[in-house]
Protein backbone atom coordinates (compact mmCIF):
# COMPACT_ATOMS: atom_id res chain seq x y z
CA UNK A 1 0.00 0.00 0.00
CA UNK A 2 1.46 3.51 -0.79
CA UNK A 3 0.84 6.27 1.43
CA UNK A 4 -1.75 8.97 0.18
CA UNK A 5 -0.01 12.40 0.11
CA UNK A 6 -2.26 15.31 1.64
CA UNK A 7 -2.51 18.59 0.56
CA UNK A 8 -2.78 21.81 2.38
CA UNK A 9 -4.08 25.26 1.65
CA UNK A 10 -2.34 27.57 0.33
CA UNK A 11 -1.67 30.94 1.49
CA UNK A 12 -4.17 32.38 -0.16
CA UNK A 13 -7.03 30.04 1.18
CA UNK A 14 -5.77 30.48 4.47
CA UNK A 15 -6.73 34.03 4.39
CA UNK A 16 -10.16 33.16 3.27
CA UNK A 17 -10.72 30.40 5.78
CA UNK A 18 -12.21 31.32 8.80
CA UNK A 19 -10.93 29.70 12.05
CA UNK A 20 -12.12 29.27 15.73
CA UNK A 21 -9.06 28.85 17.99
CA UNK A 22 -8.50 27.26 21.39
CA UNK A 23 -5.41 26.76 23.92
CA UNK A 24 -4.67 22.80 24.17
CA UNK A 25 -5.42 21.99 27.82
CA UNK A 26 -4.12 18.69 29.39
CA UNK A 27 -7.37 16.75 29.02
CA UNK A 28 -8.01 17.84 25.56
CA UNK A 29 -8.44 15.20 22.82
CA UNK A 30 -9.29 16.21 19.01
CA UNK A 31 -12.59 14.36 18.71
CA UNK A 32 -13.97 16.16 21.88
CA UNK A 33 -13.08 19.58 19.97
CA UNK A 34 -14.67 18.32 16.42
CA UNK A 35 -17.58 17.26 18.10
CA UNK A 36 -17.85 20.28 19.98
CA UNK A 37 -17.34 22.72 16.88
CA UNK A 38 -19.02 20.18 13.94
CA UNK A 39 -20.71 18.12 15.75
CA UNK A 40 -19.17 15.06 14.51
CA UNK A 41 -16.10 13.35 16.54
CA UNK A 42 -15.00 12.05 13.21
CA UNK A 43 -13.67 14.76 11.95
CA UNK A 44 -10.61 15.12 14.57
CA UNK A 45 -8.14 14.16 11.66
CA UNK A 46 -9.63 17.72 9.74
CA UNK A 47 -8.08 19.48 13.05
CA UNK A 48 -5.17 17.68 13.27
CA UNK A 49 -4.41 17.92 9.68
CA UNK A 50 -5.20 21.13 9.49
CA UNK A 51 -2.59 22.32 12.74
CA UNK A 52 0.36 19.98 11.14
CA UNK A 53 -0.09 17.72 14.24
CA UNK A 54 -1.19 14.11 13.33
CA UNK A 55 -2.06 12.80 16.97
CA UNK A 56 -2.97 14.04 20.46
CA UNK A 57 0.76 13.37 21.28
CA UNK A 58 2.27 16.39 19.26
CA UNK A 59 0.39 19.14 20.94
CA UNK A 60 1.45 21.06 24.29
CA UNK A 61 -0.36 22.16 27.00
CA UNK A 62 -0.96 26.19 26.03
CA UNK A 63 -0.69 25.16 21.98
CA UNK A 64 -2.99 27.04 20.09
CA UNK A 65 -4.90 25.06 18.50
CA UNK A 66 -6.93 26.12 14.79
CA UNK A 67 -9.96 24.54 13.93
CA UNK A 68 -11.75 25.41 10.33
CA UNK A 69 -14.94 27.40 11.41
CA UNK A 70 -16.92 25.25 8.33
CA UNK A 71 -16.17 21.80 7.80
CA UNK A 72 -17.43 22.00 3.99
CA UNK A 73 -14.73 24.29 3.09
CA UNK A 74 -12.03 22.84 5.45
CA UNK A 75 -12.58 19.64 3.12
CA UNK A 76 -12.60 21.36 -0.56
CA UNK A 77 -8.94 22.25 0.65
CA UNK A 78 -8.53 18.40 1.19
Amino acid sequence: YSTPTLGYPTTAQLEDLETISFIWAATDKLYNIANRVYGDPSYWWVIAWFNKKPTEAHFSVGDIVYVPSSIEEALRYF
